[in-house]
């Protein structure tokens, strides 16, 4: 659809096929992660395997709890994950394979820190961070529904009005809107969010997309604080 860039997915290998991401099959072989090794060992451009991690690490449920595996195997055949990489999975809330990452030793990162909650470590992290850094902490944040965090990269001076680093057509109240996240929208709106911003997809201000998603909570809230 239009919504995705225009670059996902676009002229598929087959390995690629292994992350079921997009979706095309209702559960994948148990054995997959068996035939990713198999592939590998075959042989597999580098590009094709650094793509592929990043569809699998974003791929969440469609993998059906073969996801840490299948990065794992990923990993040991050589697959680089990109800061991309990172930014796709974070921004669809599949934290499995960031926490694998770390355990491998990856280095902590604010976005990485905001989407998992672990506020004391994003603290640390975002006076040294750049103004990109911690508008893209904010936006995961406000995605992944912590509101410390949220609150954290706010206080370090990221702007409430800003387009969003990942899902770009929408600010962060349209997300904690369609999320009927009532928490962080009292965050947002105490913080100075604009009631009325429109996304740039479907031009739906945030009490739009309460009503859409049936999000009674959410949509209580906006309108009763739209008419104070």
């Amino acid at each position: 659809p239009a919504c995705y860039p225009c670059e996902y997915f676009s002229d598929p290998t087959l390995f690629w096929l292994i992350a079921n991401n997009p979706t095309l099959i209702t559960s994948v072989p148990d054995n997959i992660a068996a035939i990713a090794r198999a592939m590998i060992a075959r042989g597999v451009a580098q590009d094709d395997l650094n793509y592929t991690i990043e569809l699998v690490m974003s791929a969440g449920d469609a993998l059906g709890g073969k996801l840490s595996e299948l990065t794992a195997v990923l990993l040991d055949g050589g697959a680089e994950v990109t800061p991309k990489g990172v930014l796709v999975a974070l921004a669809h809330g599949v934290l499995e394979p960031i926490h694998l990452l770390l355990k491998r030793g990856a280095a902590m990162t604010p976005a990485m820190a905001a989407s998992l909650g672990r506020t004391t470590e994003l603290i640390e992290l975002l006076p040294s961070a750049t103004v990109e850094d911690r508008q893209t902490a904010f936006g995961l944040a406000v995605i992944n529904r912590q509101v410390d965090a949220a609150r954290a990269c706010l206080d370090a001076g990221a702007d409430v009005n800003a387009q969003l680093p990942v899902h770009r057509h929408s600010k962060a109240l349209h997300q904690a809107a369609g999320a009927n996240d009532l928490v962080m929208l009292k965050l947002l709106v105490e913080r100075g969010a604009d009631l009325l911003a429109r996304d740039t997809l479907w031009n739906g201000t945030p009490l739009g997309w309460a009503g859409h998603g049936g999000n009674t909570e959410a949509e209580a809230y906006l309108r009763a604080t739209m008419q104070q």
